[in-house]
């Protein structure tokens, strides 16, 4: 039946996306109000578990000077307003053991 193929076609596309997202070198993470979403990378960048990034925001895991730019950043993202796709920023991350690191945020929207 059309239902049983849209099923079995949801099924394929989420194991597409976690086979992606699990063997990149790239922190990818899924925000609503906080993080639903984290790849293994994000958890060896970040040292936190996925657990412990699912408690968090994005802002939470960057340095206070640049929050307020990233949290903008998703703002913009959440409301629709277009940027350029190649558009980042730079901006220093702050992992769990409190040492700094450099990443660039890229944001999309996903429906």
């Amino acid at each position: 039946s059309q239902v049983r193929r849209v099923e079995t076609d949801l099924r394929a596309q989420q194991e597409n996306f976690r086979s992606l997202t699990e063997s990149t070198g790239v922190a990818i993470l899924v925000l609503r109000d906080k993080i639903v979403y984290a790849n293994p990378f994000a958890e060896q960048l970040t040292g936190y578990t996925y657990t412990e990034l699912l408690e968090r925001g994005l802002p939470d895991l960057l340095h206070r000077n640049d929050r307020q730019r990233v949290e903008t950043r998703i703002g913009d993202t959440q409301t629709g307003r277009a940027r350029p796709t190649a558009e980042y920023d730079e901006v220093r991350g702050v992992r769990k053991d409190g040492s700094p690191y450099w990443a660039r945020v890229h944001t999309v929207s996903i429906n």
